[in-house]
């Protein structure tokens, strides 16, 4: 067996080990859903938040299950996509869409929002750490989906584009992409409206936990825009999560300015033309977000985003 075959194959077999590691806390979760507050409390929550994570981000393979993917290109004339059936990746993505822990991931979602919100509830001094290290995951795992799919080339290919042979693989891969949207959207939206009610003394951390969820949000404008978009066209868990998060950063200005300057700056990084899809995806999330709840005034945003070349379209 070559090298890379064999690397190939640990890799498969590592991800179906942690998979069955999973199975326990899947188990575990149907049961702990239903357990009284009262109760629960009594567990070591941030263990178990920390579990539910790990499981979580290993689920997506803490982000980086696309980054294969460019890797396996075939040439063909006709198609601007077209990986043989045969290819390696057709497995590897495989065995992520059908885990355990992908196909529970809801129990497991919700799970880790209980956690967060019990935890916040009852101990907002100790949970708030632990909670600001959820956040960061989630966005570090949509950092490297969004990496992983600007690399793949399927960012600028649509459905007549991309070989019938291939399309099934990347049904899956958007599949998982949408698993992972929703599964961002319940556990920040479970965080940030626990958040709001805790003590004025760690009022900075809702902000900064929102910061952190609208940079997640736009690393996935490319997965939002393919189910909506994050304004008034969204579906209603997205509306929800988004018009929250919101509210939250429009009460901190710095934050708020802190988040606009950080979109812009993104929006002309990375090398790629302001035409790209992906780019096109960020803009629209941007514009969505400065132009939903922020109470700033209109000509100092203007004025931010014309200063790195992002304008309003008339």
């Amino acid at each position: 067996m070559e090298p890379r075959s064999l690397v190939r194959s640990s890799r498969l077999g590592l991800l179906r080990t942690k998979d069955a590691l999973t199975l326990p806390l899947i188990i575990s979760s149907q049961a702990l859903l239903v357990v009284p507050p009262e109760k629960l409390v009594a567990l070591p929550l941030q263990q178990m938040l920390s579990l539910v994570v790990r499981a979580i981000t290993q689920a997506f393979v803490h982000g980086a299950f696309i980054s294969a993917f460019s890797s396996h290109p075939e040439a063909n004339p006709e198609f601007k996509v077209s990986i043989k059936s045969e290819a390696p990746i057709y497995g590897e993505i495989n065995a992520v869409a059908s885990s355990h822990a992908m196909v529970h991931m809801g129990s497991l979602s919700k799970l880790c929002s209980r956690c967060i919100s019990l935890y916040i509830d009852y101990r907002p001094k100790p949970a708030l750490p632990p909670v600001h290290e959820t956040f960061r995951a989630l966005a570090n795992m949509a950092r490297k989906v969004e990496v992983g799919w600007l690399s793949s080339g399927l960012a600028e290919a649509d459905e007549e584009s991309i070989a019938p042979e291939t399309r099934p693989l990347t049904t899956s891969i958007w599949t998982i992409l949408k698993t992972l949207l929703f599964c961002t959207i319940m556990i920040t939206k479970t965080g940030l409206s626990t958040s709001v009610y805790i003590p004025p003394a760690f009022s900075h951390s809702s902000a900064a936990l929102a910061l952190i969820t609208l940079r997640t949000f736009s690393h996935l404008a490319f997965v939002i825009e393919k189910f909506g978009d994050a304004g008034h066209g969204a579906f209603a868990e997205l509306k929800r999560g988004f018009y929250l998060v919101l509210d939250v950063l429009a009460n901190n200005a710095d934050k708020s300015e802190q988040f606009v300057k950080g979109l812009c700056d993104e929006m002309w990084s990375g090398g790629f033309a302001s035409t790209h899809p992906v780019k096109r995806a960020k803009k629209a999330f941007a514009l969505s977000a400065i132009g939903g709840k922020f109470d700033w005034d209109y000509l100092h945003v203007l004025s931010l985003l014309q200063q790195r070349g992002i304008r309003r379209s008339q």
